[in-house]
């Protein structure tokens, strides 16, 4: 493939920066600004107390045998839940890798039963990392199997964006720079090399920009990528089952709690899920390439029916409202085994690049 790309005839206008969170981000489950205050004032104090610096993420245990705080993997809010089931109220859900009883955990890592008069939660999720749609398909959709050439790896075509009168590729940072390292220009296949892709008749893009992914604690809020490539290479639809190639649907939309979402992704094929916690802050596991990435307001998925929502190889996929199919997530990381996702709110991850997605 030639590394000229056409451009891209329909002129497509940067989606507006997005606000703060709002009473309709919680799914009915807030009635006034004073609790809303109040949720996210205990969200933020939790996150202090508890969530580790990058460093210490790395050991759970500390030296006496008890759970110290590098047990806690992330905050945010999400409904309270009692006796296994929900209670209508929001609270605080602390994040952790594996429940401990309290009398095995150190002081400075327990997790208050309310902070601020709002109730907390802690849920195990186990070990957050960055994570089949993997034939060659031309023109290549969202939702199949790519990867950056310069590695045998592969994640996950997520959708088209335009900027500029010109067409790129958006996923992931970790799948198409390979966290920070891949130099631009560099090719992207379809599949990704770990699925069999070769890197010379399978380019169908170069990577052009990335949000550079930082480790020393501070919070990163995108991890995103866009490749240029043309319209013939490509398709602005995601691929379904049954090799149904679905069109997204206008306007772009904030997460929201309790809100019926989709994907389709390299690995795990087409899944549902509901985002059950936002505004979260998590830590990330990028081994063996880097270390720990701190990433704030993100939004978790929890898979229904036929969980995971996700797994390895996934990581890249464009999350959609069910069925609508508008755009609100790029899928990033999550942990198979506890059926957890975590996502970017898709608003920034446009605004970083000035782009919007082709519709």
């Amino acid at each position: 493939m030639s590394d000229q790309f056409e451009d891209f005839d329909v002129q497509a206008e940067p989606e507006e920066v997005a606000g703060e969170i709002g009473i309709e981000s919680f799914g009915g489950l807030t009635e006034t600004e004073d609790e809303l205050r109040s949720v996210l004032a205990a969200r933020d104090e939790a996150e202090r107390r508890l969530m580790p610096e990058a460093g210490q993420v790395l050991s759970a245990m500390a030296e006496d045998g008890t759970a110290g705080l590098g047990n806690v993997v992330g905050v945010g809010i999400a409904e309270k839940v009692m006796g296994g089931g929900p209670t209508g109220r929001l609270g605080v859900t602390v994040f952790v890798r594996e429940k401990v009883a309290p009398r095995n955990v150190a002081s400075d890592a327990l997790v208050p039963e309310s902070l601020g008069g709002v109730t907390t939660d802690v849920e195990a999720i186990g070990e957050v990392r960055a994570q089949m749609f993997t034939a060659r398909l031309r023109p290549a959709p969202g939702g199949v199997s790519i990867g950056n050439c310069t590695r045998v790896h592969a994640g996950t075509f997520g959708c088209l964006v335009a900027r500029a009168g010109q067409l790129f590729v958006l996923s992931n940072n970790h799948v198409m720079a390979v966290v920070n390292t891949a130099p631009l220009n560099s090719p992207i296949s379809q599949p990704g090399r770990l699925d069999g892709g070769n890197c010379l008749p399978d380019i169908i893009a170069r990577l052009s920009q990335f949000v550079p992914i930082t480790f020393g604690g501070e919070c990163n809020f995108v991890d995103a990528a866009i490749a240029r490539t043309s319209p013939d290479l490509v398709d602005r639809r995601i691929l379904r089952p049954g090799n149904i190639r679905q069109s997204l649907v206008p306007p772009v939309v904030q997460p929201a709690l309790n809100m019926l979402v989709q994907k389709s992704g390299r690995t795990t094929g087409f899944r549902r899920g509901v985002i059950d916690a936002i505004n979260v802050t998590v830590n990330i596991d990028f081994s063996p390439i880097a270390g720990i990435a701190r990433f704030c307001r993100q939004f978790r998925v929890r898979g229904i029916l036929q969980p995971p929502f996700s797994n390895r190889g996934d990581s890249g996929s464009l999350v959609t409202i069910a069925p609508q199919n508008q755009p609100v997530g790029l899928l990033f990381a999550g942990n198979a085994l506890s059926n957890v996702t975590f996502c970017n709110p898709i608003i920034p991850v446009l605004n970083s690049f000035g782009a919007a997605i082709v519709f």
